[in-house]
């Protein structure tokens, strides 16, 4: 795997900032505690890539963290290095945050500022369509739906 294909690779782009976003590190215990117990605030990319949603795009079956090919790796480093709200070691193979992580009352405030209610929306509404109405107007980052609408990206 040189390269990810175009749709794989927006796919990865959008997952991994996701996980280090500001909707996501408050309630990912997971993630805070690996950054929180690397001294540069960065996690293994292996990890990120050994993540369900990870897996899935990649096409990586029931892998685990340090059996992920190493092509693979390099191919995903390649991908994250064009976003602007994440940073790469040098080697490539740790990935973090570009800006430092909100204290809780900031992500609290935060997330107060930058979330909406939309309702009612017809029975039938499929997600796909929500999330092209909203992307119109600004950058979506998670899309809660009730009735049976997956929870998140």
């Amino acid at each position: 795997m040189a390269s990810l294909d175009e749709e794989t690779a927006q796919a990865v782009l959008r997952q991994v900032e996701f996980y280090f976003s500001d909707s996501n590190i408050p309630s990912d215990e997971f993630l805070r505690g690996k950054i929180s117990e690397s001294s540069d605030a960065m996690v293994g990319l292996a990890l990120i890539c050994s993540f369900k949603r990870m897996k899935e795009h990649l096409h990586l079956g029931n892998v685990k963290s340090e059996d992920i090919p190493e092509d693979t790796l390099k191919a995903v480093a390649e991908t994250l290095r064009k976003s602007s709200s994440l940073k790469l070691s040098e080697d490539g193979m740790k990935v973090g945050r570009s800006a430092e992580l909100p204290t809780a009352e900031e992500m609290k405030e935060q997330l107060d500022v930058r979330t909406i209610a939309a309702t009612p929306l017809e029975y039938d509404v499929k997600r796909e369509d929500v999330e092209a109405f909203f992307s119109q107007h600004a950058k979506l980052v998670v899309l809660f739906c009730g009735r049976g609408f997956p929870a998140s990206f």
